[in-house]
């Protein structure tokens, strides 16, 4: 989507300025000038860092890394999950318990 696109979708917070001023910070990163899904939540994310919790210009570099961080690993404990859940019964038993975790047959994490 374009700017102008991804503007009309946030509806007006933050505005053409702000959202600029967070490209050059590089906290919103669209490719070739083009915005992605995940543009527009990155958008939103970083004004409702800077606006709700009062996150400084400063400190919003370390939280976005953080954050960048905590996602990734999630991903990869996703795909942990289900990569060991393609195993047999008696391989996925002994895999979670070195993890100390028990079998979930219930659990779906989408």
């Amino acid at each position: 989507m374009t700017m102008e696109e991804l503007l009309k979708k946030l509806g007006g917070e933050p505005d053409r300025v702000t959202l600029e001023t967070y490209i050059a910070h590089a906290w919103v990163r669209p490719a070739d000038d083009h915005f992605e899904e995940i543009d527009l939540a990155r958008t939103r994310l970083v004004h409702q860092l800077q606006h709700d919790m009062k996150v400084g210009d400063e400190a919003m570099d370390i939280v976005l890394h953080l954050l960048d961080q905590l996602y990734g690993l999630h991903e990869r404990m996703r795909n942990v999950r289900r990569a060991a859940g393609r195993l047999p019964r008696p391989v996925q038993a002994e895999f979670w318990a070195l993890l100390g975790e028990e079998i979930d047959d219930g659990f779906t994490d989408a």
